[in-house]
C-alpha cells in the first residue's frame, strides 16, 4: 500500500499571493534598445514593455501582504525612469558606451549611433533581452520599496508584447 503526503493544510492557507497586472493597471512603458548577436535583434529597436510583480509570504496583522497602492507607485517609478529612453547595456563586450560631454557614442560591430545624454539610460547589464531586463525591475524594486519582515518571495515580470515576456525572482 502506497502513503500519499497530506500537505498541512495550516501551512497551505497561511501563505498568500498577491499579483499587479502591468497590461490591467496600466504599468508600462516605451524605449528602445538592441541586443548584440541576434540577426534581428541587434537592430536598434524599440517596445511598450509591462510590467508586473507577484509577492508571496504571510499576511500581516491586519491581513495584508502589502499595501497594492506602495507597488503599484514602485513600479510606476521604475517605468517612469525606463520612458522614452535608448536602453544601453553597460557590461556587454560588443557594446562601447562613451559618454563624452553630454552625448553618448556607440559602437555596436562597426554600427556608430550618437545620442543626447538626456535620452540614454545605461544599465548595469551585460544584455537588455527581457530575462534581463525582468531581474533589472526585480532588483529596482527591492531597493526602491520597504519590503515588509512577512514577504517571502517577490517576482518581476515584464512584457515586450501580449504574451511575450520574462520573470525573475527571489526568495527572501
Amino acid at each position: 500500500m502506497t502513503t500519499i503526503h497530506q500537505p498541512d493544510i495550516q501551512s497551505v492557507t497561511d501563505r498568500k499571493m498577491l499579483s499587479i497586472d502591468g497590461w490591467r493597471a496600466g504599468i508600462w512603458f516605451s524605449s528602445c534598445h538592441l541586443i548584440p548577436h541576434h540577426h534581428k535583434c541587434s537592430r536598434l529597436h524599440g517596445h511598450t514593455y509591462v510590467l508586473h510583480l507577484r509577492i508571496e509570504g504571510q499576511p500581516d496583522s491586519s491581513g495584508f501582504l502589502m499595501d497594492f497602492s506602495i507597488i503599484k507607485r514602485t513600479l510606476n517609478k521604475i517605468a517612469d525612469h525606463l520612458d522614452h529612453r535608448v536602453l544601453l547595456p553597460r557590461g556587454n563586450p560588443h557594446v562601447t558606451v562613451e559618454d563624452r560631454d553630454g552625448t553618448y557614442f556607440v559602437n555596436h560591430h562597426g554600427k556608430y549611433y550618437q545620442f543626447p545624454e538626456e535620452d540614454v539610460l545605461v544599465l548595469d547589464l551585460d544584455s537588455l533581452t527581457a530575462e534581463h531586463l525582468s531581474g533589472y525591475i526585480l532588483q529596482e524594486f527591492m531597493k526602491n520599496a520597504k519590503i515588509p519582515e512577512n514577504i517571502v518571495k517577490i517576482s518581476a515580470g515584464i512584457d515586450e508584447g501580449p504574451g511575450q515576456g520574462a520573470w525573475s525572482s527571489v526568495e527572501l
